[in-house]
């Protein structure tokens, strides 16, 4: 009787090692197939430039008139602007749910803002922005999207201009706005003043002369 239990439990146990090594090889061909899902063979992806003809023209004429800056290529807004915090609501609640709902809102907000960007970007050598330029090119430009951005930009003190087209004769007046120089001055006496958007007021009259000249 002794020997019938221990056969029977030795051939438990061999079906139990069989049926283990059979579910380890089917878990592994399973993680194998995940993997070379996430890690394909091909991409379906292709190389492409950053910008079409004209905008390398204008990305040229930037470089040129703000030739002591820095000029980036489609950088989203949210990099270089942030949320002011959470809002403060009309109807008080209690702590932990005030900041639910404000993170909530944040989310919503941050949703909205993402994949904004404008075509060009002009920083100071430390990473400051002074003004971002739109190039209208491809059909696919919106009004609608400029207006949004330009009183956006102007909020946080950034100078925002639309141009498909900019020349030498642009230079004075883009530094200006974009960096207060005044034109009639020296060098010596130019001031920078990109936290004050006062020197703004004629941006939105400029972007629609250089759209319309053009």
């Amino acid at each position: 009787m002794s020997e019938s239990i221990i056969v029977i439990v030795g051939l438990t146990l061999l079906a139990g090692i069989v049926l283990g090594a059979l579910l380890a090889r089917w878990w592994l061909s399973r993680k194998t197939g995940a993997d070379d899902l996430n890690s394909p063979a091909h991409w379906p992806l292709q190389a492409r430039t950053v910008v079409d003809n004209i905008e390398n023209k204008v990305w040229h004429s930037l470089k040129s008139i703000f030739h002591d800056h820095m000029v980036l290529v489609k950088i989203p807004v949210l990099r270089y602007t942030k949320l002011q915090g959470a809002p403060i609501l009309k109807t008080p609640l209690g702590p932990n749910k005030q900041d639910h709902v404000g993170q909530l809102i944040q989310r919503q907000w941050l949703d909205r803002l993402e994949g904004i960007h404008t075509t060009f970007t002009v920083c100071t050598l430390n990473g400051r922005i002074v003004g971002c330029v739109d190039v209208p090119s491809s059909g696919k430009f919106l009004k609608s999207g400029s207006k949004i951005k330009e009183a956006m930009l102007l909020q946080c003190g950034i100078a925002y201009v639309v141009a498909d087209a900019l020349t030498t004769a642009d230079a004075p007046k883009m530094r200006e706005l974009f960096l207060g120089e005044m034109p009639s001055r020296s060098p010596a006496h130019q001031v920078t003043r990109g936290g004050d958007s006062n020197f703004f007021s004629e941006l939105t009259s400029y972007s629609r002369e250089v759209s319309a000249a053009k």
